[in-house]
């Protein structure tokens, strides 16, 4: 099971996690979802291999590894999320 995201993650392109849910935390911080948050660019879907089992808002939740949006040249063309939470897991 990966760590779920949250606002203030740091993604692979050095941007944070935001616009997270304005109800469901976990650790104190607002929840990642797919369509929702940005990290520099939108969170288009789910970590390769990612089951989607939780969802806040009706939206996924996302995980680490979760792709990002293109947003420039490397390292913002394939983003992805970085670690998530080491308490709180989707799987």
């Amino acid at each position: 099971m990966a760590g779920v995201g949250t606002d203030g993650d740091i993604a692979s392109c050095l941007h944070e996690n935001a616009g997270g849910s304005e109800s469901v935390y976990a650790n104190g911080k607002a929840l990642s979802m797919v369509g929702v948050s940005t990290a520099g660019g939108g969170l288009i879907g789910m970590a390769e291999g990612g089951i989607v089992t939780v969802k806040a808002n009706g939206s996924d939740v996302a995980v680490e590894g979760s792709p990002i949006g293109s947003h420039g040249d490397s390292p913002h063309a394939a983003a992805q999320t970085g670690a998530g939470s080491d308490t709180v897991f989707s799987g």
